[in-house]
């Protein structure tokens, strides 16, 4: 047991300040189709997210209501 304590506290994934959202919010995840879901959002991969900022922008509304309706589907 104490080998795993040891590994899992050297493990780098345990340690990637780039998966702390998820940390906190692992609980309220899921993958749906496929698709990794927080609540009713769906979670934009990383390579993805230039792409569908780009879309939201094309719509040319006001950009506080841009990320108010962003923020109820996407995280």
């Amino acid at each position: 047991m104490d080998s795993v304590r040891r590994e899992t506290q050297r493990d780098p994934v345990n340690h990637d300040p780039e998966l702390n959202p998820f940390l906190m919010r692992r609980d309220e995840i899921a993958l749906q189709s496929n698709c990794l879901m927080w609540g009713i959002r769906v979670t934009i991969p990383p390579k993805l997210r230039p792409q569908v900022l780009k879309e939201l922008h094309l719509r040319h509304i006001r950009v506080v209501k841009m990320k108010a309706i962003a923020r109820s589907y996407i995280w």
